[in-house]
């Protein structure tokens, strides 16, 4: 290639062709080939012409290379060629604009979008930016969050059905309510907050990751286990109220009270394997809920294809599950005792009834009848009744819809049966004719921060007298009226000591995604203790004491 000297020297022996190859190769420019000095006359108009038109096809060619390039290299490339170009001006625009759009780029991605002042910086700097209008939604959520509480929240998911918590969460998300470590906070603080379902979809749209559930929300591995498995709630035998006219066995009767969800039947289920664990036996089994009772026992117990216990799917609205058995103690002694449980959906049935409320479902008319035939109107002689009012802790404000214009919480529900079956005729009146004890058992009590077990039980105590006032009462009221829970009628003059409402804090284990749980037995042991201290034993039923007891509650 020659240099620019000899092009000068030599102008007339080089075509046309070969003259602009040097101008756009860079060796020289056009206007230097023009300049007399430096070509004298050979560089002629005719040559020039030529020149100057195959200059300009090449510029044209290299400029549509360099905005299909339309990057900084390619304007630069054609500008260092084209000192002069007809597209200089708006080449050094574009580079111009590339740089700002690239520095804007470098301080977004640097940005802490967690802080309200460096967001409001970058508003400041480009205000017409790239990401202004993301920014301006930032700042937005910023002020949104700042008067969102976030424990608060926590209460109102208790309350929503389960199958709304994921729509709800991404909902939150999206509108800037709530940040994905939040939702990972939610899980960290209550594992117990959201069903399988719900975190599989956090999962599956990664909101969250295995590793975030084992490292950061502290899940342990056998549940996660049960998760990776897909592990799902288990369907237990139902049984039919009408299959039950009177119950059968002779024996102790142990109710357990409770709306849907509020853990009933998971803690018969625990207080039977825990007795089986603790080495009691369990025989002469009677009744038609054998099997269902059976199948809650089994729920506790591991196997190999199975990290962790799983618990059950909810009982139809009509269930009325009875089983007798005989409990054996180590010492020989043995307690003939009949559990009952009874579907949550009972009370709503009861209240209806009662209220004169239509339910369209007819389960509802069969329940509240079975209700009345077995404790009101077809009891069985001689056996004696332990009532266990079932509440969830932090579910005091979850509503129970009945019919379509009434919602009444657990409180009120549980109120209203205490009150139908205390009626004013004492043989017919279960509490006054045959009940030893009454007690309300506080599920999920694992929630209540404490440091001792005789912490939990006085914050357990507080929980349910500031929550459950109506309850309370009806508890109190039965108790004046039949003398139960150690309650003594004062002498005239004497200060009464109010009746003692008996409440047992009570968890199940270690539970988790509302499908998982590895068996405490803390829990069951301290209910099969109150039951064996209050029921008629094989013993007792000989002594002389008990039968004098029995003849003076008569």
């Amino acid at each position: 290639m020659p240099t620019k000297e000899e092009i000068f020297d030599n102008i007339s022996d080089y075509p046309a062709e070969q003259i602009a190859g040097f101008i756009t190769s860079g060796i020289v420019t056009f206007d230097e080939l023009c300049e007399f000095k430096n070509t004298g006359g050979d560089f002629g108009n005719e040559l020039r012409e030529a020149v100057k038109q195959l200059v300009a096809g090449m510029e044209l060619k290299d400029w549509a290379k360099a905005e299909k390039g339309n990057s900084e290299e390619s304007y630069s490339e054609y500008i260092e060629k084209y000192p002069s170009g007809d597209h200089r001006v708006e080449a050094t625009i574009r580079i111009g604009k590339m740089r700002a759009a690239k520095a804007e780029e470098m301080f977004w991605n640097s940005l802490d979008k967690t802080s309200v002042e460096a967001v409001q910086r970058y508003i400041n700097d480009y205000p017409s930016g790239k990401y202004t209008t993301q920014a301006k939604k930032l700042l937005k959520a910023f002020e949104r969050r700042a008067q969102f509480d976030l424990h608060e929240y926590r209460n109102e998911l208790r309350m929503m059905k389960e199958n709304e918590h994921f729509a709800e969460l991404e909902s939150k998300v999206n509108e800037g309510y709530i940040t994905k470590d939040e939702i990972l906070k939610l899980i960290t603080e209550d594992h117990n907050l959201f069903n399988t379902d719900c975190i599989n979809d956090l999962l599956d749209h990664g909101y969250i990751t295995y590793d975030d559930l084992i490292q950061k929300a502290q899940i342990r591995e056998p549940f996660i286990h049960s998760l990776q498995k897909n592990l799902s709630n288990i369907d237990i035998p139902s049984v039919d109220c009408d299959a039950v006219e009177q119950i059968e066995k002779t024996s102790t009767e142990i109710y357990f009270w409770g709306v849907k969800n509020s853990g009933k039947s998971c803690a018969i289920g625990s207080i039977l394997n825990t007795a089986r664990r603790m080495g009691y036996g369990i025989t002469n089994k009677k009744g038609q809920g054998v099997a269902y009772f059976d199948a809650l026992s089994d729920l506790f117990n591991q196997h190999d294809s199975r990290p962790t216990s799983v618990l059950p799917n909810g009982t139809p609205t009509d269930s009325f599950a009875e089983m007798g058995f005989d409990m054996t103690m180590a010492n020989g002694r043995y307690y003939p005792l009949t559990f009952v449980d009874l579907a949550g959906e009972l009370l709503t049935a009861i209240y209806a009834e009662a209220h004169n409320v239509v339910l369209d479902d007819p389960a509802y008319d069969k329940a509240a009848k079975a209700f009345r035939r077995i404790l009101l109107e077809n009891h069985k002689e001689g056996n004696r009744k332990i009532h266990f009012f079932v509440i969830e802790y932090g579910a005091a404000g979850k509503k129970i819809k009945i019919g379509n214009d009434i919602e009444l919480g657990q409180d009120a529900l549980l109120e209203n049966v205490i009150d139908i079956l205390n009626v004013e005729d004492p043989m017919e009146n279960p509490f006054k004719r045959d009940t030893d004890a009454v007690y309300v058992v506080l599920t999920k009590a694992d929630r209540i921060k404490a440091t001792s077990a005789a912490e939990r039980k006085e914050k357990a105590n507080a929980y349910v007298l500031e929550h459950y006032k109506g309850l309370v009462t009806a508890i109190r009221n039965v108790c004046r009226e039949c003398e139960l829970n150690g309650y003594v009628k004062p002498i005239a003059g004497a200060e009464e000591v109010k009746p003692k409402i008996l409440v047992l804090p009570f968890s199940i284990g270690d539970v988790c995604f509302k499908s998982y749980c590895e068996l405490k037995e803390e829990g069951p042991a301290k209910v099969l203790n109150e039951i064996t201290s209050r029921a008629t034993s094989e013993e007792d039923d000989k002594s002389f004491f008990v039968k004098l007891k029995k003849n003076f509650r008569k």
